[in-house]
């Protein structure tokens, strides 16, 4: 049987790889003691650097690795000073170093009973069919808990692989009891050939999905859909009985998608059965989201042109807009003056004063009127047009989006009440009417879609389109089956399981330390008040530069980041807190990389080198 495939080529390649150390890894990790460097004197000489190299990357990532990289010997011999290095070591002295670090770094054995450790853990993430690529690194951390070597990947995934198939025969075994039953029976549907082309079975309909939002394409889409969510109903039962949770599902649904009928159809037909149920789920949940996502594509694509439509209506009106303000600031601006030389007229009595103001005041109060008439009418025009153009692109959204609302199931009890009760009255009534719930609507919407008696059935349709696109992006409105659009506590631990198992669940997640939170916030909190003392310590001693007090407030300068010197510059091998010579960092440059040997004078002869002392 094939090994499965849990890590990717790249990170198959990293786990084998020798860990590459920077320069501060390398001080770190193949830094040891006198006493220990005195054990290693015990090996060969030319050896000795090979077991350094090996100590250091097994205190790194846990493991041995046949690979060594070359600037770690290079690091090794100079910081030794080794004259010779043989890396080349045979096998059988290779595991005989290799026992020989195993012992004083306190490793234990690979033993059977380490293996069945791994192999109970492994069984316990089957279970709940986590992704095999978590259960690898989970093992991965188990092995460093246990201080045993990391098995190789074959060990690893022999054992994940094993999990998997003893989680699969208990969960078969479940499904023995249904295997006359006539809803399983309705799966071979998938297996049968397509009788509309020749040699194509039906299940290659369902292997890819659409993501077209054109009409033809969805229409297909929701056909193919209606099938699946028949299969799925019919079954749900036995997939909730046998225990196949979505994780599952997705594994055995991919695995079908990419292999061949005859691959499937060779098993035994229980086996055969319990695939088909994980594809119908896997399908099932995945089409609901596709669904979703092309739903919510095309209202975000009506949103838009709807408001680029706006914009440019808004825009052709900016010189009527103009011109109406203009002839409010001339109005203004007569009257002032008209008042003005009415008050400073010396010819004028008080009396007579007043009369003309009043007579000024009426006449512009008039042309007031009527310019701000014509603005507001040309405000509601502009807000009307806003819902003439959302009726007028409901046609072409309801032949793309009525399928999809009508499909889709929703989580009524986590959703939204009032669009809820929308929904179904849209799914349950090929027609309309006034009676149509309207809770989901905002006030001004209502008022225009039922306005003066006249239920506007385009226009409600549209907004509960944009109601229910805007709510499943929120959150507020959710899918009942779904990888993607579940109600958010859907994707935690029950609550139940919680509840019943909390103890069991917190030593299986390591999670001891936060069980009693007064104790976990307890050193944390001190550790904060702490930091609060020192630092009013040391503004009030007038220690920290920066911090300013101001005659009101104070003023806090942020110190400049420092750079984070990359590996590969040249800085990380010079001193960073002095300043130095061009001549010492020459010097300290030819250590590490004996560039002046290449360097000649031209009157020079090759053997006369350029003086290292410049």
């Amino acid at each position: 049987m094939a090994r499965i495939q849990i890590l990717s080529k790249s990170e198959e390649k990293y786990f084998d790889t020798a860990p590459k150390f920077n320069l501060k890894e390398q001080t770190y990790f193949f830094k040891i003691t006198e006493n220990l460097l005195k054990k290693f004197l015990k090996f060969k000489s030319e050896n000795i650097a090979f077991i350094l190299i090996q100590y250091g990357y097994f205190r790194a990532r846990h493991k041995f690795f046949e690979q060594i990289h070359q600037h770690d010997i290079d690091y090794i011999q100079e910081k030794y000073s080794f004259k010779e290095i043989n890396i080349n070591i045979p096998k059988s002295t290779r595991f005989r170093y290799y026992s020989v670090i195993k012992e004083l770094l306190a490793i234990e054995l690979f033993d059977v009973r380490v293996k069945a450790l791994l192999e109970t853990e492994a069984l316990d993430m089957a279970k709940t069919f986590q992704d095999r690529k978590k259960m690898f690194f989970r093992l991965v951390e188990l092995s460093k808990k246990l201080k045993i070597e990391i098995p190789s990947l074959p060990i690893l995934t022999d054992i994940i692989s094993q999990a998997l198939r003893e989680q699969k025969k208990s969960m078969i075994d479940k499904l023995k009891i249904y295997e006359k039953d006539e809803k399983l029976i309705e799966l071979n549907i998938f297996v049968t050939k397509n009788q509309t082309f020749k040699n194509q079975y039906s299940i290659a309909s369902f292997k890819k999905l659409e993501h077209s939002t054109a009409r033809g394409k969805m229409l297909m889409s929701l056909s193919l859909h209606k099938i699946i969510k028949s299969k799925f109903n019919l079954n749900h039962s036995i997939i909730e009985t046998i225990g196949i949770s979505p994780q599952m599902a997705v594994y055995y649904g991919k695995w079908i998608e990419k292999a061949r009928v005859h691959q499937l159809t060779r098993k035994d037909d229980i086996e055969t059965y319990f695939s088909l149920l994980c594809f119908v789920q896997y399908q099932y949940f995945i089409r609901n989201d596709n669904l979703i996502d092309r739903f919510i594509s095309f209202v975000q694509s009506a949103k838009n042109s709807s408001l680029r439509v706006q914009k440019e209506l808004t825009f052709k009106q900016f010189p009527s807009k103009n011109k109406t303000i203009a002839s409010l600031e001339n109005i203004n601006l007569s009257t002032i003056n008209q008042i003005s030389k009415i008050t400073n007229d010396t010819s004028l009595s008080a009396d007579s004063k007043i009369i003309l103001i009043k007579e000024v005041l009426s006449v512009q109060s008039k042309n007031l009127t009527t310019i701000l008439s014509s603005k507001s009418a040309e405000e509601i025009d502009l807000e009307g047009m806003k819902y003439d153009l959302l009726e007028q692109k409901s046609i072409e959204l309801q032949g793309k989006l009525s399928g999809v609302l009508r499909a889709v199931e929703f989580d009524e009890f986590s959703s939204n009440k009032n669009l809820i009760s929308a929904i179904n009255y849209f799914k349950n009534h090929e027609i309309l009417r006034d009676k149509a719930p309207r809770e989901f609507l905002k006030k001004e919407e209502e008022m225009i879609v039922f306005e003066g008696g006249n239920f506007k059935i385009s226009l409600y349709k549209t907004l509960l389109f944009f109601a229910v696109s805007d709510a499943i992006k929120s959150g507020t409105l959710n899918l009942k089956h779904s990888y993607r659009y579940q109600n958010f506590e859907s994707y935690l631990i029950d609550k139940k399981v919680w509840n019943d198992s909390k103890d069991e669940l917190i030593e299986t997640y390591k999670l001891s330390s936060l069980k009693s939170f007064e104790s976990f916030i307890e050193p944390i909190s001190n550790k904060l008040e702490n930091s609060f003392k020192n630092t009013n310590e040391r503004i009030i001693k007038n220690l920290n530069s920066h911090f300013r007090v101001t005659s009101d407030s104070f003023m806090v300068k942020t110190p400049k980041v420092e750079k984070i010197v990359k590996d590969e510059n040249i800085g990380i091998y010079l001193p960073r807190d002095n300043y130095i010579s061009i001549i010492e960092i020459l010097d300290i440059v030819n250590k590490k990389s004996q560039f002046l040997e290449a360097l000649t004078h031209y009157s020079m002869t090759n053997k006369n080198k350029a003086s290292k002392h410049l």
